[in-house]
Order: structure tokens, then C-alpha cells, then sequence
């Protein structure tokens, strides 16, 4: 079952420049929490204590490989790149140090003092609390959803109320290291975008369900990517039993 969080209950990240923001965002995700690297074998990626089949890649995938980019798989990047949520987001795999619900849903206590909600209404998020550091950052928390994430953007761009980066990651629910994070450049207005941040991050996790195959035993290999897409175009509708 999905996990949700409350603001409220939420701590947060301290000011900082927004040009650093979503750089710190990766980082609080990674090395900060002494995350491991990736690795890739036989067409398997492992994130935590899940494998992802991802099949052949464009890129090396080194095995100092900190995340995996969704579209150096040439099937997976035919899928999102005709995926009306995903077809303009940078979509990747990151392995979180400590429990991913916690890393998204919970930040540095001491800097606490440093946060304030958002009372401009051309950075408010439906649905969403806002919270602002220095008019630069906006870290945004469903106020009621069955999906652990949070969203990241950094104020800029020419007019009031236009977003530089918005960052979703969600916790990834049969992982306890796993985070799947679609990034966006100069996505609009935070009003105006804010509707897909859930539909975004379900469906993540949806496709994420769909090429786990951290259960399958070596008598039932999965199949190529295209041969996943002929059987599920969508890659939609998979389920992970309980026990996973």
C-alpha cells in the first residue's frame, strides 16, 4: 500500500541559491546518504534491493553510475517519448541511502526556521503545500494523496511566476531504496502545472512495476523491450504480489 504524509509533519531544507537547488536535491538523494552505486548486467538494472529490466543500452552504464536515465534503453525511450505525462520529462532511477519515503518526505530538522509557505499566488499548487525558501525554492507536499512524493522547482525565467526546473520524485512502494524522479526545464506555471504532479508520479511507479522483475527466476527470463511494448504498449496494468 502507498504511504502519504502530511505538510505538517514534513521538515525541510534550508536557503540556499536556486542556481544550487536542484543540484542539492540529486545530492541530498545520493551522496549525502552514502548511496551506492548502480549496476548493469545482462539488460538488469539493480536499484536497492529491486532489479529493473531495462535491456540494451545507447550509453555505457559505468560502475560508477549513480542513477539510470530511462531513455539510454532505446524501447524505454520509445515508450516515454509517446507518453503524453512523460514524453517531456528526464525520467531516471536513483538509490536512496535511507528509506526513500523518509528522504522525500523528510529533510535536515535544523533547518527548519528557514522554511515559510508560500503566500504568492503565482507559485501556489492546488492540492499542494508550498514552501518557500529566499523567493528562490519551492518545495511543494500533497496535502492528501496514497503516493509518497514531492516535487522541487526553482523560481526564474523572464515572467512572474515562471519555473527554471521542477524535479518529481516519488518513493518507489515495493523498494525501500528506490526513487523515481522525472525532471523538467522551464515547465511553466506552477499553477498550471501542478494537476500532473500525481498523474506523473503514478505513473512512474507504473511503468517501474512493469519492468521489475527482481521476483523472476532464471527459468522465466523476461522477454526483449520491444517485446514487452508488443505485449504492453502502455507498459500499464502489472502487478508486484504483497510478499515482493
Amino acid at each position: 500500500m502507498f504511504q502519504s504524509k502530511n505538510a505538517s509533519s514534513l521538515t525541510f531544507v534550508g536557503n540556499m541559491p536556486a542556481i544550487f537547488g536542484a543540484a542539492l536535491a540529486v545530492f541530498l538523494i545520493t551522496t549525502s546518504h552514502e548511496a551506492s552505486a548502480l549496476t548493469h548486467h545482462d539488460g538488469v538494472v539493480s536499484v536497492g534491493d529491486r532489479k529493473f529490466f531495462v535491456g540494451e543500452l545507447t550509453r555505457s552504464f559505468g560502475d560508477d553510475a549513480r542513477s539510470f536515465d530511462f531513455r539510454h534503453a532505446p524501447w524505454l525511450k520509445t515508450l516515454l517519448d509517446n507518453d503524453p505525462l512523460l514524453e517531456d520529462q528526464d525520467v531516471r532511477f536513483l538509490r536512496s541511502g535511507v528509506p526513500a519515503p523518509d528522504l522525500i518526505g523528510e529533510v535536515p530538522t535544523q533547518m527548519r526556521a528557514h522554511e515559510r509557505l508560500e503566500d504568492d499566488l503565482l507559485y501556489m499548487a492546488e492540492g499542494h503545500d508550498v514552501i518557500t525558501y529566499g523567493n528562490l525554492d519551492e518545495y511543494i507536499y500533497p496535502k492528501d494523496s496514497p503516493i509518497t512524493y514531492s516535487v522541487f522547482c526553482t523560481r526564474g525565467g523572464l515572467n512572474p511566476g515562471e519555473l527554471n526546473i521542477c524535479d518529481i520524485d516519488v518513493a518507489y512502494p515495493y523498494g525501500a531504496n528506490v526513487v523515481l524522479t522525472a525532471r523538467k526545464y522551464f515547465p511553466g506555471k506552477l499553477p498550471e502545472i501542478s494537476s500532473n504532479f500525481e498523474p506523473i508520479a503514478a505513473r512512474m511507479i507504473e511503468i517501474a512495476v512493469c519492468i521489475d522483475v527482481t521476483d523472476r527466476t532464471d527459468d522465466d527470463p523476461p522477454p526483449s523491450g520491444p517485446e514487452l511494448l508488443d505485449r504492453n504498449p502502455q507498459l500499464s496494468g502489472c502487478r508486484i504480489l504483497l510478499s515482493s
